[in-house]
């Protein structure tokens, strides 16, 4: 999210002040970069926790394909991934970030696949998607994702931790949307702010804490 906000900051400036720049190298190309940078500086922030770290090589990877011209299945690239992690750290196996991290994304593919292919089929036979059609995809994609991973991951779960939450699938249900779609964004916008306006940038905080707030009762009801 970080990297994405970055980059879209970047392309209005370019947009705005020097838009010749994308007939010389064009935009995908150029903001290669400037994503990898941040996502970079993201793995750095968190100590280049396995998580990140598989973000970090993933976006590496896929960078090198875009500027090679290349095309390669997301589930090879996944485990491209995975291999360049246990050659820069073996023990890494060992770990239960490393099996969660990766399995989650394997039934994350999988599920996004699946929509893509009703998609496909979708507009084949010309069926035009209303935002209603959407929400509804959206909403199924996000519960069918859930189900899933927890299903896939429940072994390992139990082997790791002895115990499982019965109630996560339902929890993420709420904790995901919000987390991705208003707290980190706002979060990172807050501390960008508060570089420069630090007063602004409190006040930012202060509504990202209240919504969290929001979300821990709601998960605690």
């Amino acid at each position: 999210i970080f990297a994405v906000l970055f980059c879209l900051v970047i392309n209005f400036l370019i947009k705005r002040f020097k838009p010749q720049i994308y007939l010389k190298i064009p935009r995908p190309y150029l903001m290669l970069l400037p994503f990898v940078l941040c996502v970079w500086l993201y793995t750095a922030f968190v100590g280049f926790e396995i998580p990140a770290m598989r973000t970090l090589l993933t976006v590496i990877l896929i960078s090198t394909i875009i500027l090679m011209q290349q095309r390669m299945r997301a589930s090879s690239i996944l485990i491209l991934s995975a291999a360049l992690l246990l050659l820069f750290d073996p023990f890494s196996i060992l770990s239960a970030a490393f099996w969660l991290s990766y399995g989650a994304c394997f039934i994350l593919i999988r599920v996004y696949q699946t929509i893509q292919q009703k998609s496909e089929a979708a507009t084949e036979h010309e069926q035009v998607q209303t935002w209603s059609d959407k929400t509804v995809l959206w909403l199924k994609v996000l519960i069918e994702s859930q189900w899933k991973i927890f299903i896939a991951l429940l072994p390992l779960v139990l082997i790791f931790f002895q115990q499982v939450a019965w109630l996560a699938p339902m929890s993420n249900l709420i904790a995901i949307p919000v987390l991705s779609a208003v707290v980190v964004p706002l979060n990172i916008v807050a501390a960008c702010v508060w570089l420069i306006i630090p007063s602004l940038g409190r006040l930012l905080f202060y509504i990202n804490d209240t919504l969290l707030s929001i979300l821990m009762w709601l998960l605690d009801a």
